[in-house]
């Protein structure tokens, strides 16, 4: 992206104005024009300078202790991108307005709910990661317009929480690597847009809830290092649409595996050697 300040270190004598950061021999670096900021390692503890860029499309700030939101005091209009991993942020309450925002990343922090990423703040939000948190529940809260959501590596054990209404637009969710042990909290709810779910690393042990009627597009399922023992409970329906499955390392036999509940299939277990399939079943 052109127009970019990348600084790594000690911001002394920066607190006031974080447009002291430009240098003043190159003319090419006007605040009305930079687009982009990117700060690692900063050794602050506080970050309650103003910034005052208009037209600043990405802010990257990480591995900085950061833990406030007291960096964003105005409006920040212009951002779509907003990454602030490798902090200890617990809450992602930030001040200002962020009517275009459609990105949020927030990996390795302390977030511990997903209410304070509602489109009631982030009205454009389409996109939110929060790998590595310590995030146990969903919110009973409205996702209008979000695609993706990485929430890998928390606590979640559940599905509680989420209402039909939750993610009409999600296509993709990501759930690897937490303590979910089941799927029967959506027998209601229908993710209607949803095409990649990922499971692995849980403790799932049935196919409970993972039906045509809650995921009627979805393409793309892996369940990889859980603990499914059987096909029985797989609904009658099927997937119609899946064209991929992952069921390695769960204690399930794969020969007793229902092909005729997914005829679209043309991978399993990260294997799409038709002839391989064909073999196996």
């Amino acid at each position: 992206m052109d127009n970019l300040i990348s600084f790594f270190g000690d911001l002394s004598g920066f607190k006031e104005n974080l447009t002291n950061l430009i240098p003043t021999n190159l003319c090419l670096l006007n605040p009305n024009e930079i687009k982009e900021i990117k700060l690692s390692n900063i050794k602050e503890n506080s970050f309650n300078f103003k910034l005052n860029f208009p037209k600043l499309e990405v802010l990257t700030i990480e591995d900085s202790k950061l833990s406030s939101e007291e960096i964003f005091s105005e409006n920040f209009n212009s951002l779509i991108i907003i990454d602030l991993s490798k902090n200890n942020i617990k809450r992602g309450n930030f001040h200002g307005e962020f009517k275009n925002l459609k990105k949020i990343i927030l990996n390795n922090n302390k977030i511990t709910s997903l209410e304070d990423f509602s489109e009631n703040f982030f009205p454009a939000l389409e996109e939110l990661t929060l790998y590595k948190n310590e995030i146990k529940f969903f919110s009973p809260i409205r996702f209008s317009r979000l695609e993706k959501l990485f929430l890998s590596n928390n606590s979640i054990e559940n599905f509680e929480g989420i209402s039909k209404n939750s993610f009409p637009e999600l296509k993709e969710l990501h759930l690897d690597n937490n303590k979910i042990t089941s799927l029967e909290n959506l027998t209601n709810i229908v993710f209607i847009n949803l095409v990649k779910l990922y499971l692995s690393n849980n403790v799932i042990s049935s196919f409970e809830g993972i039906t045509k009627s809650t995921f009627p597009i979805l393409e793309e399922l892996d369940l990889e290092k859980n603990i499914i023992k059987s096909f029985e409970d797989i609904d009658n329906e099927g997937l119609p649409l899946l064209k991929s499955i992952n069921l390695l390392d769960n204690l399930v036999i794969m020969e007793g595996f229902p092909m005729n509940k997914f005829p679209a299939l043309i991978s399993i277990n990260n294997s799409s050697n038709e002839k391989l399939i064909g073999k196996i079943f």
